[in-house]
């Protein structure tokens, strides 16, 4: 929904139309021709090029960027390439020493 996103522009013109969405309901089932049917409504469009281009730099800038995944908790933390090792050593080494703890077990196996 627009407020999980925090989105407050709805674009017509690069949404699927009323009737495709209503016939879609949201049905898992219905998802790929769902999908081809709406790209098909864009290929009809006056411009279909430059309406994907829009599509794609607006899905990027919205859903495709690691610092909003970051905010909504989908990732731990966002690093630049040049610190990969760093961090990855460090994570392994803490892992290297961690035990887990188990419950002390309630009951055993009694011998049949």
């Amino acid at each position: 929904s627009k407020e999980v996103i925090d989105y407050d522009e709805w674009t017509k013109d690069v949404a699927p139309s009323s009737e495709l969405r209503r016939w879609y309901g949201h049905e898992p089932a219905r998802f790929s021709e769902f999908s081809r049917r709406y790209r098909r409504e864009l290929a009809n469009s006056a411009d279909p090029v430059a309406r994907r281009a829009e599509l794609v730099s607006e899905y990027t800038e919205h859903y495709a960027n690691p610092y909003i995944a970051a905010e909504r908790g989908y990732v731990d933390d966002v690093i630049s390439p040049s610190e990969t090792r760093r961090v990855l050593v460090r994570s392994l080494a803490l892992l290297a020493s961690k035990r887990e703890e188990m419950p002390r077990r309630k009951h055993g196996n009694v011998p049949l």
